[in-house]
């Protein structure tokens, strides 16, 4: 029988003032997308390996680390999307375990 390793990416998107995009940009890891029409979007996101005790990795870029990913044998096997407030997205992989 075959066994699975799997991971979480969970990723969100906020609208925010800009005084509070330069904060967050000055004090955390954040991808912050600027548009002067209505300010500013936060943009990050957490990659925890699932049963691992390897520390969850923060991420800017969704697309980059989805890519990566794939080359690393992931594949997607579930996606959630929340847009109350905040878009949430949380997506799960999993690959055959090594």
């Amino acid at each position: 029988m075959a066994k699975w390793e799997y991971c979480r990416l969970a990723w969100m998107t906020q609208q925010v003032s800009s005084e509070d995009a330069e904060d967050l940009r000055n004090n955390f890891l954040v991808k912050i997308i600027e548009n002067p029409d209505v300010g500013a979007f936060v943009r990050r996101g957490t990659l925890k390996y699932i049963g691992s005790t390897k520390k969850a990795e923060v991420i800017t870029e969704i697309d980059d680390t989805i890519a990566q990913l794939g080359l690393e044998g992931w594949e997607l096997v579930s996606h959630m999307e929340s847009t109350d407030h905040v878009k949430f997205q949380v997506l799960y992989f999993k690959r055959p375990l090594q």
